[in-house]
């Protein structure tokens, strides 16, 4: 978990526990969360050689199927970035959930985020998404079902950054399987 000003901000989700980090500089946090992130990425494309980020949506979107769907080719690095408040009774099964989908092999991490707005500001989705691709050079695939969300991604104008708003279940599959590798 990582803290911005003692106010929990990011759960990064993997098979492995972590210790809390803590940081009154909004700099260091970043740096701090880039430093995961590019470990993270840099495993999963040796493990899969990927040539594009996925990011979906946990509810709405990743929950429309089952923990053992494939979602993606091959080559895709699959993760999930969720919001969820922090205080939620139904973040522990979130969590549970990410873990049982990376055990599965589904995906190779989750993202909780604590924070909804329709800018790109500390702890929200759009603000996980700037610093995915400061550290990855992917093109990425951003699903959800939350305007808000999608709004706020598209505002970071970031060329390889392609934002879907999801209606039904019906419209993820053909997005993951007709978005080009390459961006150019």
């Amino acid at each position: 978990m990582y803290f911005f000003q003692d106010q929990v901000v990011v759960e990064i989700v993997t098979c492995k526990q972590q210790r809390p980090i803590r940081s009154k500089s909004l700099a260091n946090l970043e740096r701090r969360i880039c430093d995961q992130l590019s470990l993270l990425l840099l495993n999963a494309q040796e493990d899969n050689k990927a040539t594009r980020s996925v990011c979906l949506d946990m509810h709405g979107v990743a929950d429309l199927f089952e923990t053992t769907d494939i979602l993606g080719k091959s080559t895709d690095l699959v993760w999930i970035l969720s919001f969820i408040g922090k205080n939620s009774e139904r973040r522990e099964a979130l969590r549970k959930e990410l873990e049982a989908r990376i055990e599965a092999k589904q995906i190779q991490f989750g993202i909780m985020v604590f924070v909804r707005g329709s800018t790109p500001c500390v702890g929200t989705k759009a603000w996980i998404l700037k610093l995915i691709t400061r550290v990855s050079p992917l093109p990425l695939l951003f699903l959800d079902d939350g305007q808000d969300h999608i709004h706020a991604a598209e505002k970071l104008n970031i060329a390889r950054l392609t934002c879907k708003y999801i209606q039904n279940k019906t419209e993820i599959l053909p997005c993951i399987t007709q978005m080009p590798k390459k961006i150019l």
